[in-house]
């Protein structure tokens, strides 16, 4: 596509709307035409590279292309170095998060995200270095690689700590919390949930992570045998995540339900849940 200006619309904006009434594969080829322009720095041209990157994400998380997705995280690099720092971490997150949802992901994931940490350390990028490796300990927990997760971890807690950032400090320790679960070791668990609320006091929480807080929260008292106020802090953590669609409140509604019908709980014949109800039965 040669370089070209339509009326009032740039060269990157006339292409951006031919990719969008191209077929798929057309529009691949357009999206990497865009990307690869270096010429055209204006904040418009910035925003449009920024969506064919996204756009160009999509096609292959869809296809599970792998080894794309891979090398379109390596690739871009070059191609997007002028422009601000926070924009760069947000694309090359937004990128790793597509990686991890394709099938084969989490472990391409580890090899991918080693890469990007020591890429943040040469290029002296802090912010998306510590994103990452807070990420990292997250895909090791899911492949159950707790130790390596704890160690990750531990790396990333000793920086942060200093800059004092209470909104990566709340996602650290949830993923901490949710480790040392794994291992069956609840006073480490309620020592990193406890280091979570202290941190969340300062900040405005997202309500899925306020519901994630809140189902750990809930296991935990269970684990203690509080059943009263694990109870309390599923039925909070449910009403959060059924408010946002989010499918994890079915989990949370196993929880509410073993616990209410356990020996442990009270003798109150029914709850409502917004609707739904849980029926004691007697025996």
């Amino acid at each position: 596509y040669q370089r070209r200006v339509h009326g009032d619309l740039s060269q990157m904006q006339r292409l951006w709307e031919e990719a969008q009434a191209a077929k798929k594969e057309e529009a691949v080829k357009i999206y990497e035409t865009i990307i690869k322009d270096v010429t055209n720095i204006s904040e418009d041209d910035q925003r449009i590279k920024e969506s064919a990157i996204c756009a160009l994400g999509d096609v292959f998380a869809e296809q599970k292309a792998l080894q794309y997705l891979s090398q379109l995280i390596v690739s871009i690099r070059p191609q997007i170095s002028y422009m601000p720092q926070a924009r760069i971490a947000k694309i090359i997150r937004m990128l790793y998060d597509k990686l991890l949802t394709i099938e084969g992901g989490l472990e391409a994931g580890l090899a991918i995200g080693k890469e990007i940490a020591e890429w943040c350390i040469k290029e002296k990028r802090t912010f998306l270095k510590h994103r990452i490796q807070t990420k990292l300990a997250s895909v090791y927990f899911e492949l159950k690689k707790y130790n390596d997760a704890l160690k990750t971890i531990e790396d990333v807690l000793h920086e942060v700590r200093k800059l004092e950032d209470m909104l990566l400090l709340v996602d650290i320790h949830l993923v901490e919390t949710k480790v040392y679960i794994a291992l069956e070791n609840v006073a480490k668990a309620k020592a990193s949930l406890t280091a979570v609320k202290t941190a969340a006091t300062t900040v405005n929480l997202h309500p899925a992570v306020q519901a994630e807080i809140d189902m750990l929260s809930g296991y935990i008292a269970a684990e203690e045998k509080d059943y009263s106020t694990g109870f309390s802090y599923f039925y909070e953590s449910f009403q959060g995540l059924t408010s946002l669609k989010d499918p994890k409140s079915k989990n949370t509604l196993l929880y509410i339900c073993l616990l209410y019908t356990s020996d442990a709980a009270d003798d109150t014949p029914c709850v409502d849940l917004g609707g739904r109800r849980i029926i004691k039965k007697k025996k």
